[in-house]
């Protein structure tokens, strides 16, 4: 991956955001986003390896979703 920072944070929030917010259906998301299924589980797992998680745990998945809207939050109010 060559994104850097904040570009990284976007990429990963983006496209996580969608897959937590559809359920983790890789259908339905590759839909929203605009992208072949293979393309979004390529990413999906892309996304995994760099958090090392394999985003089963439902406490991590709460964690992901409250700093996602967090981090929305936060944009918002620049």
């Amino acid at each position: 991956m060559h994104l850097k920072g904040g570009l990284l944070i976007l990429f990963i929030s983006h496209k996580l955001t969608a897959f937590l917010h559809n359920g983790q259906h890789t259908a339905k998301t590759s839909s929203e986003l605009n992208i072949h299924k293979n393309t979004l589980l390529y990413r999906v797992n892309k996304i995994k390896k760099l958090l090392n998680s394999s985003l089963d745990e439902g406490d991590e998945l709460f964690s992901y979703q409250l700093s996602f809207k967090i981090l929305d939050y936060m944009s918002s109010q620049l």
